[in-house]
């Protein structure tokens, strides 16, 4: 299967190859971001209804909420930082033993 670093690459790629793979990025890429947000909605609301159930009771203030939720995104974005680089090293090694 060709990938979209190796087309150019190897020099004896079509206009229409590189556009049908495109597509075909664009419509994987769609269909998870899809199913990602419809399985995530019912997550997210069940949490809601938690917090706004224990606020109400005065089980806990807003503060370590969002620090939980702070905490999540610097994670996220410190694991996302680091499995980008190992990745692109991944995707390099077919092409560099071809």
């Amino acid at each position: 299967m060709r990938s979209l670093i190796a087309l150019p690459i190897a020099g004896r790629y079509k206009r229409n190859d590189l556009i049908n793979l495109l597509g075909a990025t664009y419509a994987a890429v769609l269909f998870l971001g899809a199913t990602n947000a419809s399985a995530v909605q019912s997550v997210i609301a069940t949490e809601r209804t938690v917090f706004y159930r224990e606020r109400a009771a005065g089980m806990y203030s807003e503060l370590p909420y969002a620090f939980a939720h702070v905490r999540e995104r610097n994670h996220l974005f410190c694991a996302s930082h680091f499995h980008f680089p190992v990745t692109k090293i991944i995707e390099g090694i077919p092409h560099i033993c071809n």
